[in-house]
């Protein structure tokens, strides 16, 4: 169940002087280098700059609301992924993030190009609606949260394969975690050799006992957020900072000098509709690692994969296209069954 600790009487932000910034940049780009299963935990910080408030900062949503004022939200249409997004997404195309733990709702990691099989949205994806009844869940282009009560969660469709009503993925204060995002979390906070926070005040439980996890287990953990945060004194290089500003920082320090575009699968006509499947973190990491086994897939089972998502092939397309398409799209934001 999430709860809080409430919105801090102190809202101070710190920031870090040019020189003490560039010092400590230099060393996270250190642990980076010699670590080989890095964890990123982002929370409301991370999204600030593409315009979404965060909750505890000056002009935080919570922050105003003790003052009678209500926070200014952007237009929906206009929010995109920003530059540090996109360096995230870099670092996951370069193996320099193994995996992604999120306290966001507004699915910008998953709309640059993150996939599902690499992320833990502890707190749901307002583009994603579920089914519960046959476990499938569906990524929208639009915003699919319509119900009025915090704990109502139905939508207005209905599951394509069962007919089930379908139901928002957002999760509320008083509400349960999904079980199985919340485990992959877990177990990827242990395997971790390096822990890094961008943008989280860390006092929302349990989410923030994973990062605890990895200094428990010896291993390092940076934080960087303007605000101080119960868990600062377990950091090994505490950072404050911007995360756009040290998530490109860092990228320029490990030498990567080109940064992908600001990439968003909304204004992409292929992902009209993605279909997540049960199990799909387990059977991805299979899919996507091992060639040979797709290879002795049926044919029809290799087509159905790729029906389901869109793509008709001509009846002359040779096997092995089809197994590269997959495979390519693997590393893209589908996921298979």
């Amino acid at each position: 169940m999430t709860s809080s600790l409430g919105v801090p009487k102190k809202v101070t932000e710190y920031f870090d002087t040019p020189k003490e910034l560039e010092e400590k940049i230099k060393r996270m780009a250190e642990l980076v280098r010699k670590s080989q299963h890095i964890v990123y935990f982002t929370g409301a910080g991370m999204s600030t700059s593409a315009g979404i408030p965060d909750f505890r900062g000056p002009q935080g949503v919570w922050t105003l609301r003790e003052k009678g004022i209500k926070a200014t939200r952007p237009i929906v249409t206009e929010i995109q992924p920003t530059k540090g997004h996109m360096a995230i997404m870099k670092f996951f195309e370069t193996e320099k993030m193994k995996y992604l733990i999120s306290q966001n709702t507004d699915g910008l990691h998953v709309r640059s190009g993150i996939p599902i099989t690499a992320i833990s949205e502890l707190h749901g994806n307002s583009n994603i609606e579920k089914c519960k009844n046959c476990e499938r869940s569906f990524w929208r282009k639009f915003k699919v949260r319509e119900a009025a009560g915090v704990n109502e969660h139905k939508t207005s469709r209905k599951c394509d394969y069962c007919g089930t009503n379908l139901e928002d993925t957002i999760v509320n204060f008083g509400e349960g975690l999904p079980e199985r995002v919340l485990q992959e979390a877990y177990r990827q906070s242990g395997l971790s050799d390096l822990h890094i926070v961008l943008g989280s005040s860390l006092t929302v439980s349990p989410a923030n006992e994973l990062p605890q996890i990895t200094v428990r287990n010896g291993k390092p953990l940076i934080i960087v957020n303007l605000q101080k945060t119960p868990l600062d004194n377990m950091a090994t290089l505490r950072i404050f900072a911007k995360t756009d500003d040290v998530l490109m920082s860092l990228c320029k320090e490990l030498g990567y000098d080109e940064i992908r575009e600001i990439n968003d699968i909304k204004k992409d006509p292929s992902f009209d509709q993605m279909i997540i499947m049960p199990n799909a973190t387990r059977k991805l990491d299979v899919i996507k690692n091992n060639k040979v086994e797709l290879m002795q897939w049926p044919n029809a089972n290799l087509s159905e994969s790729l029906k389901v998502r869109g793509f008709k092939l001509g009846i002359s397309v040779e096997k092995q296209e089809v197994v590269e398409l997959i495979l390519r799209k693997c590393s893209n934001t589908i996921y298979w069954v």
